[in-house]
């Protein structure tokens, strides 16, 4: 093989390398940034899971892109998992998830004690959801009505 030889394979390598690069990291869809979303878009997903006694007032949010959350850190997952929410089927999918605070926000121990809605979508279809403190203390825990966490969190 001569000098030029070699040359134009390196380049055709180099070339091929670049065009694979490209196509590997324009195949998927870019993360989107939070948006601002009516808390309309998941009330018939609420009211098809709990019905009734959901009892929480859920205020407009934000809905954003992320890749599957099984990239996250083990205890993570299993964090999200616990509190009802499974992304296994979900493997290397991007998901939307959608985050609402709820009303009322109670006092406890001369402080504002609230909770947020975090509900996930694949394909137009939501999934899952959790619950989360608005402020941030404590992971996800499982989604209750807003009897039961009054209750539970002893608040006034």
């Amino acid at each position: 093989m001569d000098r030029s030889s070699i040359w134009a394979t390196l380049l055709l390598l180099t070339v091929a390398m670049g065009i694979t690069f490209f196509v590997l990291n324009h195949e998927r869809e870019p993360i989107k940034q939070s948006e601002p979303v009516k808390a309309a878009v998941i009330e018939d997903y609420i009211a098809e899971k709990y019905g009734d006694e959901f009892g929480w007032n859920i205020q407009n949010g934000h809905k954003s892109m992320a890749e599957n959350a099984l990239s996250l850190h083990p205890e993570a997952y299993e964090s999200a998992k616990n509190a009802g929410v499974d992304f296994k089927a979900y493997r290397g999918e991007y998901i939307n998830h959608y985050i609402f605070p709820l009303l009322p926000i109670c006092q406890k121990d001369g402080e504002d004690r609230g909770v947020k809605l975090i509900v996930f979508e694949h394909n137009g279809k939501f999934f899952g959801d959790y619950m989360g403190s608005l402020n941030t203390d404590g992971g996800p825990r499982k989604t209750i009505t807003k009897d039961e966490w009054l209750a539970e969190d002893y608040c006034k």
